[in-house]
This record gives structure tokens, sequence and C-alpha cells, in this order.
């Protein structure tokens, strides 16, 4: 009996420091995301778009548009907004060839996660134009370029509301990353008081990323969707973030089912799916 008695001590403790262990690899209770003044993260933007014929046969893609361009983040050091938030600044700039856009956002580390409080101009860089413009539908709502859609489902920007060089306040500011990081944590990020549509973020786990010759390990972070209201995540559209100590390494965004529309507002019969790819090229961190 004592040697059961022990034999079964033994292996609870075994047991409990194997929880013990996947705990600790779930949870990172230390990660507080990096806005030193001087963190500096460049991206490769490659953003593909593929079209084809709506019918009820297989998808077979008709024609594509690849587009790519290089994207710096910046933390450019503590500010004060409405003359008491303390704030972190970072610029984020994207260029292609000659164009270059900018935008300004102002974050908080809090005890309970990472806020986005305000921005300038956030969206994407206007892609090149085509001679023939044409809209884009999707989900019964109408847009003039794909960067709305971008600005629509990211910031959740109400279409014509912020102009280009407006300060826009979030309110109540938006949780970007809730801490620790945990799998299996979801939170809301936006709900209808804040925006047009619900948007929660999951962990969904974590994997590790080789980049530039180096392995970084990540928390795979799902945005998840209702835009039509229906009580179900919506499965045309994905977002996911990986997120190191280093900072967001990867975005990947999918939109499947865009539907095009011609200069007089009637559908082409033409859908397109887009693929959306962000990826560290370098990284600098104090």
């Amino acid at each position: 009996m004592k040697y059961a008695k022990l034999s079964i001590f033994i292996l609870l403790t075994m047991i409990r420091a194997c929880l013990l262990d996947i705990n600790g690899d779930d949870e990172d209770t230390g990660f507080i995301y990096p806005l030193q003044t001087g963190n500096v993260w460049k991206y490769e933007r490659r953003l593909s778009f593929y079209f084809y014929t709506d019918t009820t046969d297989s998808k077979q893609y008709l024609d594509s548009l690849l587009y790519s361009s290089e994207i710096t983040n910046a933390v450019t050091g503590r500010t004060i907004l409405r003359d008491t938030v303390e704030t972190i600044e970072m610029i984020g700039t994207e260029q292609d060839g000659p164009h270059t856009f900018t935008s300004v956002q102002y974050y908080q580390n809090r005890t309970d996660g990472l806020y986005l409080l305000a921005y300038h101009s956030a969206g994407n860089m206007i892609l090149p134009k085509t001679t023939a413009k044409k809209r884009i539908r999707f989900k019964d709502t109408y847009f003039d370029n794909y960067n709305q859609i971008l600005d629509y489902i990211q910031a959740c920007i109400p279409i014509g509301k912020v102009v280009s060089d407006s300060l826009y306040f979030e309110d109540p500011p938006v949780k970007v990353l809730s801490y620790p990081l945990r799998i299996g944590e979801q939170w809301t990020y936006r709900n209808t008081t804040q925006g047009p549509f619900h948007i929660d973020r999951k962990i969904e786990g974590k994997e590790t990323l080789r980049i530039n010759n180096t392995s970084y390990d990540c928390y795979k972070i799902r945005s998840l969707y209702d835009l039509d209201h229906d009580g179900q995540w919506d499965e045309d559209i994905r977002l996911t973030d990986f997120i190191s100590q280093e900072g967001l390494l990867q975005r990947t965004i999918t939109i499947l089912g865009l539907t095009e529309i011609s200069t007089q507002l009637e559908e082409t019969g033409r859908l397109i799916d887009t693929y959306e790819h962000y990826i560290l090229t370098d990284l600098t961190i104090q």
C-alpha cells in the first residue's frame, strides 16, 4: 500500500508538471507589445486579385492582377492628445515607386491589453487606376475601390466619414491585443456601437515562423467578422496576424466573392477573390 500511494503521488506530480508546462506554453504573462521609441518594422505587401465568372461550375480564374509595395512602421515617441491623454505615436509609410501614403496611429499599452486610441488617414495607399472606373460590392455594401474595403474591415471606417487629413478618435479605445496572450482567448474588437458590424479577435494557437534565417515563436490571432449581422462568423473573409515578442511579423487577408460593378451600377458578372500578405523584411527593436 505504501508503494502504491508513492506511485500515485509521483504520477499526480508528473501530471501536474505536464499541465504547468502546457499552460506555460499557452500563455505569455510577460508580453507587452514593443512600442519603444526607435522601433521599426519593414514589410513587403503582396496583393493578388483573381477574376472569375460567376457560374455554378467549379471556380476557374480568368484573369489576375498582382500588386506589391513596401511598408515601414516606426515608433516615433510619446504624444499627448486632448491635452491630457498620453499615447505612443507610430507612423506608417507605404511606398510603391513614385507613390507614397502616410498614416499615423496612437496607442497605449495598458495592463489588460494594447489599445488604439486615434489615427490619421487610416487605410492604404491608392492602387494604380484603371482606364474604366468600376466599383465593388461586398455583402450588399458598395465601395469605390479595394482600399475602401480594407478600411472597412481593418479600421471599420464608415464610408465617407474620415477625410485624409482628419484625426479620428476611437471612443471607446479599441483593444487590439488582450493581455496576457493566452491560446483560446477571445475578445470583442468592435461591436455595432463602434462600427457597422461586429468583430471579435481570437488567439487560435502558436506557430514558428522563419524569416531571414531567424525563427520566431508567434501567436496566431484571427479576426472574426459578422458583416451580414446573422450571428454567424463569416467564412468568406479571413484576417490573421502573427505576433511575437518582436511585434507583428506577418498578416494575411483573404476576401472571397467580391462583385464587380460597372459605372452604371450594374453587375458585370465577374467575381473577384483577393489574397493579401504583409511579410516582415527588416526589424529594428530597442
